[in-house]
């Protein structure tokens, strides 16, 4: 299991706590939901857990840690690069991809940070059979529609393979029908692989 417990986040501008003592327990293979009011933090939340916030335009107070270790959520940026057991992929509801590259051009820049992988087109290619895009590897992204789009960047995430997986409502723009059958292949993708999954949503 691992814990998430936040003292405190807040911007140094302001006088307001984003979150104030809260804990999060996230459970392998399980799916955790984030369920605040608009303006709670949510996303800054997933982005300092995630790495891509500057620190310097926050205070930050609390830890996070699983069976083997526990380090602060201070300083986090330096921290996460350091440990490989606590560390997060984050997936939003702008996809970010490049619309002038084709599908798998845009999956492997999720390899740039990792070493050579020889394994790479048959990972992607796995990947994309998963969520029913087998054939797409060669279609440009400015060809694909919205619900097309968000699965490639799905797999994009998942091909960062990270222990945690962090979806800040990803798949709202999605009809009902195609977000529950992204969440089931999440769910037997991660309960087979004991994933922590963080969820912000406002439907589970």
């Amino acid at each position: 299991m691992m814990m998430i417990h936040i003292e405190k986040i807040k911007y140094k501008n302001s006088s307001e706590n984003l979150f104030e003592n809260e804990s999060f327990q996230l459970k392998k293979g399980e799916f955790t939901f984030l369920k605040r009011p608009s303006g709670y933090g949510k996303s800054t939340l997933f982005r300092i857990l995630s790495a891509l916030i500057q620190e310097n335009e926050l205070e930050i107070e609390g830890t996070i840690q699983n069976e083997n270790q526990s380090l602060p959520l201070k300083n986090w940026k330096n921290q996460w690069s350091q440990n490989k057991e606590i560390f997060f992929s984050l997936m939003t509801q702008q996809t970010y991809l490049l619309p002038w590259k084709n599908v798998f051009e845009n999956i492997e820049l999720a390899f740039l940070p990792q070493p050579k992988n020889t394994n790479k087109e048959k990972i992607i290619l796995d990947y994309l059979n998963l969520v029913q895009l087998n054939g797409f590897e060669n279609r440009l992204i400015s060809s694909l529609s919205v619900g097309q789009k968000a699965r490639v960047s799905l797999v994009r995430t998942l091909c960062q393979n990270r222990r945690g997986i962090l979806l800040d409502e990803p798949f709202a723009a999605l009809d009902k029908e195609l977000q529950r059958e992204i969440f089931e292949i999440l769910k037997l993708e991660f309960q087979s692989k004991g994933n922590y999954i963080f969820i912000v949503s406002h439907d589970k």
